[in-house]
């Protein structure tokens, strides 16, 4: 985050459009010989870097899991969106491109009326519910409260809260505590052991189902509908189906209307909406649409972000830090399988002086079992355990309390979070 922050720095030059002013003031202190000491990157090399960003044709920044999963998250990300601006490469080819769906998402929640913020606030640490959800992180301390309000029952939909909740002693403590815990899933997962009831949701080849909520991430604005390739096996059902079945009143009236009606109504009305011909929507390839020629511009100087990166503090250098945004394939999410060996958790040879071994990854929220793997390759300070899996689950060791979310977003800080890593007894 602080190499993004002085590239956008570097980036700012005269003359510098009026939205991304006030963008100055906040990467001011970002300058070279204070990037050069947190990153550890040489100025010759960050001079580099900077020089061939800005002479190519098409530049283009991303960011990812890294930077999301790090203790300043947001930043990270909204870095990199005001980096890309800053180099002319939103809605240009080659740079991010700048489309709403054939199905604008956002104008039908305005339309709808819908407000990112609504008020409704955690009852721990009060963190801002976000279009109507509030931080997974917080959920654990909420139903463990000595309260009559506190959570008392929760429906999982193709989750597994029990790993993928940060501190899982406690995640597993307030799943064991609930009046009443189901889970939808398409095969039992840690957090169904703990169910009253596991529900078989239908798999994405037993329903019809259309990405409407991601039609703004491809090259071009798309709507397709994808046909069920084989009816739901055995008891297996829809989600919108189950839930209709879970909820009462009137939420539950209007889920089951939906529910009857299935996706292909909907995805019709939409499409109607859009102006797409249904018989391209029904397609292999689906229906497409034209990008705007002038996309709108964006305003990435947000005044609370800008404070909070011209205040940010350097990180404390010394100790060990974890890096999770790994997901190795056939390991990524419960469903795509993982066992309960111990992950591999990689090291630089001068942090770990020892063969590799099993060890105790040791964190704020307490230990799991690795296998400790020397790797020169790695950065030094840095230890990496995949997420995923059952064994070695880094989330275990990472904590919960306010100090250990990101600032904005109530998201669990894995990447970067302070550990220990020690050889076990004989190891």
């Amino acid at each position: 985050m602080f190499l993004l922050a002085w590239l956008l720095r570097e980036t700012l030059r005269d003359p510098v459009p009026e939205r991304l002013a006030p963008l100055v003031a906040a990467t001011a202190p970002h300058d070279l010989a204070r990037t050069a000491r947190v990153t550890g990157l040489p100025p010759d090399a960050l001079l580099a870097l900077r020089d061939r960003l800005h002479r190519a044709e098409r530049p283009l920044v991303w960011s990812g899991l890294g930077v999301l999963l790090g203790p300043h998250g947001l930043l990270g990300w909204w870095l990199t969106l005001a980096l890309q601006d800053a180099l002319g490469g939103l809605g240009r080819p080659g740079g991010w491109r700048w489309q709403p769906g054939l199905v604008d998402v956002p104008a039908w929640a305005r339309r709808l009326r819908l407000r990112a913020h609504d008020g409704v606030t955690a009852p721990i640490d009060g963190w801002p519910a976000i279009l109507g959800t509030l931080p997974a992180a917080t959920l654990p301390a909420d139903v463990l409260r000595d309260d009559p309000d506190r959570l008392r029952a929760l429906i999982v939909v193709g989750g597994d809260p029990r790993l993928a909740l940060p501190d899982a002693a406690a995640a597993e403590r307030a799943l064991r505590r609930l009046d009443l815990l189901v889970c939808l899933d398409v095969r039992p997962s840690a957090t169904a052991e703990l169910a009253h009831a596991l529900l078989p949701a239908a798999t994405w080849l037993e329903r019809d189902a259309s990405g409407v909520h991601t039609g703004n991430q491809r090259p071009v604005p798309h709507l397709r509908l994808d046909r069920a390739v084989i009816p739901p096996v055995g008891e297996a059902r829809e989600d919108l189906a189950i839930l209709a079945d879970l909820a009462p009143g009137p939420g539950g009236w209007l889920l089951r209307r939906l529910a009857a009606a299935g996706t292909t109504p909907l995805v019709r009305a939409l499409a109607a909406h859009a102006g797409v011909p249904w018989r391209e929507v029904t397609s292999p390839r689906g229906a497409l649409g034209a990008l705007d020629a002038t996309p709108p511009a964006a305003r990435p100087a947000v005044p609370a972000w800008c404070d909070a990166l011209a205040a940010l503090p350097d990180p404390e250098p010394d100790g060990l830090r974890l890096v999770t945004s790994v997901r190795p394939i056939g390991a990524m999410n419960h469903w795509l399988g993982g066992d309960d060996a111990p992950r591999d958790a990689r090291i630089h040879p001068d942090d770990w002086p020892h063969p590799p071994g099993d060890a105790l990854l040791v964190g704020p929220a307490g230990a799991v079992r690795v296998r400790a793997v020397p790797d020169p390759t790695l950065a030094r300070g840095t230890v990496v355990v995949p997420f995923g899996g059952r064994g070695g689950h880094p989330n275990a060791v990472v904590g919960a309390t306010a100090g250990a979310l990101e600032p904005f977003t109530g998201q669990p800080v894995s990447n970067g979070a302070r550990v220990t890593l020690r050889p076990t007894e004989g190891g």
